[in-house]
């Protein structure tokens, strides 16, 4: 199993859908950074303007309020968190088509076993949907970071995180700290809707459709999830398509965001073992 693992991980990391994917997540988080970038030069000419001695506080363009995660007024924002789980599923939401129709999929199972065939896969799509939305999120982070300022984030400013989303108050003290566990949250959520491609298995005809299956499952949940909480008066956040992002319309407490990240991983690798190792290898 552990070569099998390694040879898994091996055709996750240098599948040509793998880098397309990280490379469209990439370019549209530059939209978030070319938005910054100007909302900074803006900024500042207004500052310098008004004050020569550079007094002023530059928190209107402080690093923790445009990172994409965080600021809700970029487009960049927007479409990525938008189509991430695209991005996830693009990589073994492709591959794992062609070694199925292509013969592959037989010689490995052969060799490697049912059980430990699927529990390998599930582990290398889980790592290479992760990847695809964490590191965007962190590029942006950084590339963010070469031009707007680190300001440690003033509670009395900031309007949109406060008291009952995730580690706020990390957020207000280590600002830092909070973006790298972000970064993974990202990861966790971006690996589990991957693993959703094996809810469909081989039954759908066409690539493409696997690929969007995370996209279409997590689109229904959040219709969901929205009556649920219009009905009930809910101010909490509990779709998963929104819980991506560092500051959702309504709450993200920590156990919100971590059940999400759960359920997602259980019902993917459940649905998937049943569907590949009961269902398509029966």
């Amino acid at each position: 199993m552990k070569t099998g693992l390694k040879a898994e991980l091996w055709k996750a990391l240098h599948n040509p859908m793998f880098y397309a994917a990280l490379i469209l997540g990439c370019l549209i988080s530059s939209i978030n950074v070319v938005e910054n970038l100007i909302t900074a030069e803006q900024i500042k000419s207004i500052i310098f303007a008004e004050d020569h001695t550079g007094s002023q506080s530059p928190w209107g363009f402080s690093l923790f309020l445009l990172w994409m995660p965080v600021n809700g007024a970029s487009y960049g924002r927007y479409l990525f968190y938008l189509v991430w789980p695209v991005l996830a599923a693009m990589p073994f939401g492709w591959s794992y088509l062609q070694e199925r129709r292509g013969g592959l999929f037989n010689q490995l199972v052969s060799r490697m076993g049912r059980k430990s065939y699927y529990v390998t896969k599930y582990i290398a799509v889980f790592i290479s949907g992760g990847l695809v939305v964490a590191v965007p999120v962190l590029l942006n982070l950084l590339v963010n970071a070469t031009f707007c300022p680190y300001v440690l984030p003033n509670i009395l400013n900031m309007l949109r995180i406060s008291d009952g989303y995730f580690l706020s108050e990390l957020y207000f003290t280590v600002p830092w700290a909070y973006a790298l566990i972000w970064c993974g949250v990202d990861f966790l959520l971006g690996g589990a809707a991957a693993g959703l491609c094996f809810v469909a298995g081989t039954r759908l005809r066409l690539q493409v459709m696997t690929i969007l299956t995370p996209f279409a499952l997590l689109l229904v949940v959040d219709a969901v999830c929205t009556a649920l909480r219009s009905r009930f008066g809910w101010n909490v956040e509990l779709s998963p398509l929104q819980l991506a992002t560092a500051v959702p319309n309504y709450f993200n407490p920590e156990w919100v965001v971590g059940s999400a990240c759960l359920i997602l991983a259980f019902v993917g690798f459940g649905i998937g073992y049943w569907q590949v190792v009961h269902h398509e290898l029966a």
